[in-house]
């Protein structure tokens, strides 16, 4: 799992900064950590695998305004219709629970 490498700030010290769209990950820098850390859990516990939680300096993380991620899964997981669709129930139960918070 990799998220931003940006830092959440509570406030921008340049007025620019809040508009730049390379900084719109700082104020969410500590739920995409959460979000990454709770759906790294699930995947550990529904399928006893190591998971690896890691920053990932991809413009596309660093300009979400929003909680982000990207998953990175093995190839072989989609080619079992069951392994997919378990994954799939995994990742849903994890961001309903995020959500719900």
């Amino acid at each position: 799992i990799y998220t931003s490498v940006r830092t959440e700030s509570g406030t921008e010290t340049d007025p620019a900064e809040k508009y730049d769209i390379r900084s719109s990950q700082k104020r969410f820098a500590g739920k995409s950590i959460s979000l990454a850390d709770g759906l790294g859990g699930m995947i550990k516990d529904e399928y006893n695998a190591e998971v690896l939680i890691r920053n990932l300096p991809l413009p596309l993380l660093n300009s979400v305004s929003a909680p982000a991620l990207m998953l990175e899964v093995p190839k072989t997981v989609f080619q079992d219709s069951e392994t997919k669709t378990r994954l799939s129930e995994t990742l849903l139960r994890g961001i309903a629970a995020y959500a719900g918070r």
